[in-house]
This record gives structure tokens, sequence and C-alpha cells, in this order.
């Protein structure tokens, strides 16, 4: 582990705000710990047993901005510094002293200070030897309890640093997990997707199997994975489901040409479009696997799309998350029959991409993902995925860009008000033109007059 100091002195940020630093301010949880393994964070914590609101004043002017309160009544002030893309968070102390309200955090890792004015590391649960042995332990059952949402932290850290889970930390959470039916449903999404969101995240779906949450998370689904051999295999199926995505999403590039990096982007806040399709992956073959034992299989799109609406709007997703989720789930037969079609024309392509355009190369992938052999390189089923993403890219959007007639050529042409029959000629243009029908303006306008 490298001295503190140095790494303080060399953040750019830190370095501004250390003469403001004084005694009894210290620097505490993530930053410390993302530093000592050598990574550069971007929200900074500090606890002082100063006056909140005149620290926070202090350290803003000097970024030229102005702090706000987060929580007033807990105390919590926070400085946004948009230009960094970075936040500092202050706060008054859990506890008579530092030690004290270092010890009141979730994990051992996250509960280590550092005295800037003193030059010195306070490690009160020993978190830098868990943090050298690449380890998570909950530092006790009463913080858990005190919030239940740390047991779902703890699993979040373990996926995203690469860390295992301490078998007593595992056991705690496991005989606690009821608990979180008292958290909020918008800050367990949170930390959901803030761990699917990472290379890797898929495998949160695993612990949180092994921890019994599933269940509490997505009770839709209760039961399954309780009780028997089947159960099990189905649940590890469908966590291999979303490991499968999470491959795709990671090649994406050779697959989906000029994805680049938007499978990355925002849905809304830490939901990413590459965790959308982590999570659809999972859910979908949960839906599966519980429908697989019934007489109803052939009603499973129906049912998955109802369960999945439902668990969407029990985690408070957006409007537009949501309606990624729902409709992956709901068009995703259509787009492995179109995959895996032995010729797949322009009409096909094009009804697909009409349908799922608000998500084209996320409903590529899940369909990709849950086909056998699609993630093999070279598959024939892979070509067609690529060939259809090139259509959209190429062609759909294009065209879409670009109609061949507008609503007003339509109204003109047949003499009609505008309205829901407009929209409906122009779609049917767009169709034919997709066919090779209709290729000109003039043409689409003697295609509609000829009805």
């Amino acid at each position: 582990m490298q001295d503190l100091w140095s790494l303080v002195s060399e953040n750019k940020i830190l370095n501004h705000i250390s003469d403001r630093l004084r005694p009894n301010t210290y620097l505490v949880g993530g930053c410390i710990r993302d530093m000592l393994l050598g990574r550069q964070p971007d929200d900074f914590d500090i606890v002082t047993f100063r006056d909140v609101w005149t620290l926070a004043q202090e350290i803003a002017a000097g970024f030229g901005t102005r702090p706000f309160w987060m929580d007033r009544s807990r105390e919590i002030v926070r400085i946004s510094l948009k230009k960094h893309h970075a936040t500092i968070d202050i706060s008054s102390p859990k506890g008579q002293d530092i030690e004290m309200d270092l010890a009141k955090r979730d994990i051992t890792i996250n509960a280590m200070g550092y005295d800037v004015a003193g030059r010195k590391l306070i490690d009160p649960v020993q978190g830098i030897d868990d943090l050298e042995h690449s380890t998570i332990r909950m530092i006790s059952e009463d913080n858990l309890k005190d919030d239940p949402l740390r047991s779902l932290r703890s699993l979040r850290f373990s996926v995203v640093l690469g860390f295992d889970i301490d078998e007593h930390t595992l056991t705690m959470i496991r005989c606690n997990a009821d608990l979180l039916y008292s958290v909020s449903p918008e800050r367990i999404r949170q930390e959901l997707m803030k761990a699917l969101c990472f290379s890797g995240g898929a495998a949160m779906f695993a612990l949180m199997n092994r921890c019994s949450v599933t269940d509490i998370i997505f009770p839709e689904y209760k039961g399954l994975g309780r009780g028997t051999h089947e159960d099990m295999s189905l649940l590890q199926a469908c966590v291999q489901a979303a490991v499968k995505a999470e491959r795709l999403i990671n090649n994406a590039d050779a697959i989906l040409e000029g994805i680049g990096d938007e499978l990355d982007s925002a849905v809304e806040e830490y939901v990413t479009r590459a965790g959308i399709i982590k999570l659809a992956a999972f859910l979908y073959n949960m839906d599966i696997a519980n429908l697989s034992r019934r007489t109803d299989v052939d009603r499973h799109v129906h049912k998955a799309s109802e369960k999945v609406r439902d668990i969407c709007a029990g985690l408070r997703f957006s409007n537009r998350a949501a309606g990624i989720i729902t409709g992956l789930i709901e068009n995703h037969r259509m787009t492995r029959d179109c995959i895996c079609s032995a010729r797949v024309t322009n009409r096909d392509m094009h009804g697909l991409c009409k349908v799922c355009m608000d998500y084209m190369p996320e409903t590529l992938l899940l369909a990709l993902a849950a086909t056998p052999g699609g993630d093999g390189s070279g598959t024939d089923i892979r070509k067609t995925v690529s060939g259809i993403w090139t259509y959209y890219h190429d062609t759909f959007i294009h065209h879409k860009n670009n109609p061949l007639i507008r609503g007003g050529d339509v109204v003109h042409a047949l003499g009609i008000r505008p309205g829901p029959m407009v929209g409906m000629l122009l779609e049917r243009v767009e169709d034919a033109r997709a066919e090779g029908i209709v290729q000109t303006k003039e043409q689409a306008l003697e295609y509609i007059r000829s009805g």
C-alpha cells in the first residue's frame, strides 16, 4: 500500500483543499479505499467536528461554487464540482470521536479515515488488512440492522472490486435478508444497477441467490430456487444467461460494428444500457424457468412482460427504462425468430427495426444471448445479427430521417384531412420502400393513390 500523504498530495482536488482540512477534520470512506487501491476517486467524504456549513463554504469558494444541503437534519452538505466530475460531501460525526464514527459504517474497507493535518491513517476495524487480502467484511450485525441496504452494498463492492466476501458476512446477510423489505425500492434499484453497470456485474445475481435475497428483490418469482435440485439448476441457468449476455456486451464491437460506447450510456441515473441487458437476460430466463414446468408455455411472453412490468414499477424505474426492459421481453421471441431464420429479408429486418428501434442494440444482444451457440464466434447467427444491425444503422435510420413523402404530401395527393389515416399511409409507404416496391417520391405517391 502506498503512503497516503503522497496520494493526497498528488490528487488535484485534495491538494487544492488540504489546507482547509485542519485538526478534527478527516477524509473518510471510499476515497481512502480507492486511493490505497491505486484508483482516482471522484467522490470525497469529509467528517468534521467543526461547523459543517462554514467548512463547506470555505471549500466551495476555492472552486468558485456554492455548497448545498443534502440532508440538513443529519448535517450533510454537498459540493458539486462539475468541471472535475466530482463531489465533496461534508458531514458531522456520528459518535464522540472519529473512531466511533468510522466503526458505525458498513464494511471494514469503507471505515478508514485520514487525518490530513496530522498525516495519520485511522483504522479502528482493521480495514487495511481486509484491503490487502481483498476481503469484504461487515463491521457488525448491528450496523447491518441499522441500514439493511448494507447487505446489497456488500455484494456490490464484492462485484465491483473483485473481492471475496467473508463467510461470516455472507451468513449475516442471509440471516437478515428479510430486513430488505424495509428498504425503499429506489435505494434497492440503485444498488443493483450500480453493480450491473460494471463489467463483471452479472456476478451480482449469483451472490444474490447465494444470500437468499433474490426473492425479496424480485418477489414475482418467489419460491424459484428453493427446495429442489431442479429449482437450483434453473436459477443457475438464469445467472448463466446474464453472464452470457455480459460476454456479448464486452465483445459488442465485434458484433455490432460502430457501437462504440453506446451501451455504457445512461438511461437514467445508475442505469446503463448494458446494465439493462443483463437484467433483462436474468428476468427473461427466470420467467422461462417458472413457466417451463407448466402447461401454458406458449403464453410465456405475455406472462413474462406482465411480471417484468410489475418488477419495473416495484423498483421505481423511470418510464423510459421500464419501457426498454419490458419491450425487450415482449419482443424477444420475434427477435429470436428473425435472427434464427434461414433467410432474413429486408421486410423482416424493417419490421423488427420498426418495433424495436428505441433499443435495437439491446434487443439483438439479448436475443443472441438466449440463442444456443449465440456467443460463439463466426456462427451464422452472429453473421445474421451483424447484418440486421448494419441494415438498422445504414438503411432503416436513414429512411426514417429521410422519408420519401410526408404528411402534407399525402393530404394534398388524396385530398383528405390530417389524421390517423395519414400516419397509416406513411407507414405503408415505408414498408413498401423496405421491400423495394417504391424508391422515389413519385412512386410513393402513385402507390398510395392506387390504394
